[in-house]
């Protein structure tokens, strides 16, 4: 066989191993979900944060006094 010519069989296999628009579906609620669960982590991660340096300062304020 030529370099460069395809049977159908040879394309069929080769295609096979394409996303499906299923497969992107799935792929785009995926992403979706993961999206929401960092934005959750980064909103809780953000609050800690505020108060680890509320409490740093307020022992600083304390020490000073």
């Amino acid at each position: 066989m030529a370099e460069g010519c395809l049977t159908r069989a040879d394309l069929r296999d080769e295609l096979r191993h394409y996303a499906t628009k299923e497969d992107l579906a799935k792929l785009g609620v995926k992403i979706s979900e993961s999206e929401s669960r960092l934005i959750k982590w980064m909103i809780g991660l953000m609050v800690g944060a505020s108060a680890v340096a509320f409490t740093v300062a307020l022992i600083i304020q304390r020490v000073l006094e």
